[in-house]
């Protein structure tokens, strides 16, 4: 039998469109770290009245938060309902994660926060890749320091290169401007230096 964790609240300013009602009752939160170094985020409701999505959150301080995923709901429903999520890319040390339930007016309540902590760093991610418009790259773990990304085209000229704070772990680089071939993506997090091959394809 499950237990009641969380019934989601709103701000303030949201309260005159919640109109008073409960869009959602949450009755399972959970998260679960798999033999492949990813988390599974799950939760199940079991009212639920002119919800619009779910925003799983993600934080490795516990104050700066990012959306990972976004889970349409099912709008309008008496009976449970479960869903799931996924981080493929999580963090040596803490992960944090939270559901941020938004109603059809606009309205937004917050579950608790689970922590699922990862001993073994994973490797650096490079997706998708080939690319096309978007590479994205996601650190294993938080660095020492703040770290760089560069990359290189095949004439071994540096045509992109930025820094950023150690704790911004994800980013995304638009390479929709950068002729088809290979490249070398070059990260450096104050530890080593890692190099990985980019392919651009626009087809």
């Amino acid at each position: 039998m499950l237990t009641l964790i969380a019934i989601t609240t709103f701000k303030q300013d949201a309260v005159a469109q919640a109109a008073g009602a409960l869009p959602v009752v949450l009755v399972g939160f959970s998260t679960n770290l798999t033999n492949n170094n990813k988390i599974t985020i799950s939760w199940t409701t079991q009212q639920e009245v002119n919800t619009d999505c779910f925003n799983v959150e993600k934080s490795n301080d516990g104050i700066a938060w990012n959306c990972i995923a976004t889970v349409k709901a099912t709008g309008n429903s008496a009976v449970p309902v479960t869903y799931n999520a996924e981080d493929m890319f999580p963090l040596k040390g803490s992960n944090f994660y939270r559901i941020a339930i938004k109603s059809q007016s606009g309205a937004i309540g917050r579950t608790i926060t689970k922590n699922v902590r990862v001993s073994t760093p994973c490797s650096i991610a490079i997706y998708p890749n080939p690319s096309t418009n978007i590479v994205n790259i996601s650190l294993g773990e938080i660095p020492p320091v703040d770290w760089s990304l560069s990359l290189v085209n095949s004439m071994g000229q540096i045509i992109f290169q930025k820094k950023y704070n150690r704790l911004l772990t994800t980013t995304s680089l638009a390479v929709n401007n950068y002729l088809n071939g290979n490249y070398i993506l070059e990260i450096n997090d104050g530890k080593s230096r890692h190099s990985n091959t980019l392919m651009i394809n626009h087809h």
